[in-house]
């Protein structure tokens, strides 16, 4: 699966095909395949680079997960990142042991996953529980409780709980809110978390949405004491979301040193596009430059 595919989504065998009806150049798919496989690498020092600095971040990182298809068998593609840096891992494991290995044992940022339980053992200064999943879990399984029953509430002051959480982080990332009315705000989502963890439930899904919270209760509101820190790992989101549309365009790798490939590729074009670089740019840089020079080009502010 080439870079190209990933920005546009299309084939080793199109992309030949569109290049020589634009600009009439002739070239086989192998041979983008072997221009692709000496990029990556020497972009080799460049992706560690940029995981060391995600794991030295004492900010906010966030991190999710993909399912991907490599010559039919089930595997993953993590990314972890912030605003500045976005880092691609492929595997064929979705065991938490590959996060842990990206940020370290020693990771003392916030991390910012979602639900899933494979980021429970991770080491992390704080984490932050992404509220937009527990949203998606209360919206989807109020559908299954009566109107008037207490759980239907129960669903519906989770959601209410997050909104008021989102609107929080973004008035305060906008400046549109006070100093007061934010402190007021923060005030009403610590109590409303409370009683969310103590107030009557009686449905399975009910009992289970409720146990989530409870087991991990500081893990809900770290953002409203560190400004860096989102309610959301929607940034991981959005990362991963062409992979989820090139994966049911292509329907995935044929191996797994095209997928790695691949992942080292995404996380220079992501993080240089994060620091206002064309792509193309550091990409011809990382065939005529050493690594270090790549790096100081690529994350100079212009």
């Amino acid at each position: 699966m080439s870079l190209v595919s990933f920005v546009i989504g299309i084939t080793y065998r199109k992309v030949p095909q569109v290049i020589e009806e634009l600009y009439g150049i002739t070239f086989t798919p192998p041979a983008l395949i072997g221009f692709e496989t000496m990029l990556a690498e020497k972009a080799e020092p460049v992706v560690e680079d940029i995981r060391k600095k995600l794991a030295s971040s004492d900010g906010g990182v966030h991190a999710d997960e993909t399912y991907w298809t490599t010559d039919g068998a089930r595997s993953y593609f993590w990314v972890h990142g912030d605003e500045k840096f976005i880092h691609f891992q492929y595997d064929t494991t979705r065991a938490g042991q590959v996060s842990r290995d990206i940020l370290g044992n020693d990771f003392t940022g916030s991390l910012l996953p979602d639900c899933y339980s494979g980021y429970f053992a991770s080491v992390a200064g704080a984490k932050q529980k992404c509220l937009a999943h527990v949203s998606r879990k209360a919206r989807d399984w109020q559908k299954l409780v009566e109107q008037d029953s207490i759980d239907f509430q129960y669903f519906a002051d989770i959601r209410r709980f997050v909104n008021r959480a989102c609107r929080f982080c973004r008035n305060r990332r906008e400046g549109k809110t006070s100093r007061r009315n934010l402190k007021q705000e923060a005030a009403w989502l610590r109590d409303e978390l409370q009683r969310l963890l103590t107030c009557d439930v009686s449905h399975d899904k009910a009992i289970q949405l409720q146990a989530l919270l409870i087991r991990h209760p500081g893990e809900c509101l770290v953002f409203l004491d560190d400004p860096r820190v989102a309610s959301t790992n929607n940034l991981a989101e959005r990362a991963l979301r062409p992979l989820v549309v090139l994966r049911k365009i292509t329907f995935g790798s044929r191996t797994d040193a095209g997928a790695k490939r691949m992942a080292k590729l995404m996380t220079v074009a992501e993080t240089s596009r994060r620091h206002g670089k064309r792509t193309r740019d550091i990409y011809y840089e990382l065939y005529t430059r050493p690594p270090d020079r790549v790096l100081t080009n690529m994350y100079a502010t212009r």
